[in-house]
């Protein structure tokens, strides 16, 4: 049998290479909590540049689409003399009844107006 020192001292090296192994674990679990932290801080920023390129995209659209309702809206004002606000309503409820995006509508209304023109000048 081994001398009641020898176990002594089996017993606190296996103690001591417990507590290493916990605080090893402990540091390896404190790692991995701050990559699940940056990682849904990526998740987030991903989400926010998303929504932000979505939100350029529309600027973008509506900046485009801006001087073509302008030049509907000129139209409007030219066939039934109505005033800018009131020409720019007509537009917006025609858009509201058939269901479709003021910009196709004055898209359209520009492209017939610019048709006409083209046709009546050969």
């Amino acid at each position: 049998m081994a001398p009641a020192s020898d176990v002594r001292s089996a017993a606190a090296a296996a103690r001591d290479r417990a507590e290493a192994l916990r605080a090893q674990l402990e540091r390896s679990l404190a790692r991995a909590d701050a990559l699940v932290a940056q990682s849904w801080a990526s998740v987030g920023t991903a989400r926010i540049v998303h929504r932000l390129n979505d939100q350029v995209m529309n600027l973008n659209r509506a900046m485009q689409s801006r001087s073509t309702i302008e030049q509907a809206v000129g139209i409007v004002i030219a066939n039934t003399g109505k005033p800018p606000d009131e020409a720019f309503r007509v537009l917006v409820q025609l858009s509201q009844r058939s269901n479709r995006k003021l910009r196709d509508i004055a898209s359209e209304l520009v492209a017939s107006k610019v048709s006409q023109s083209a046709t009546s000048t050969r």
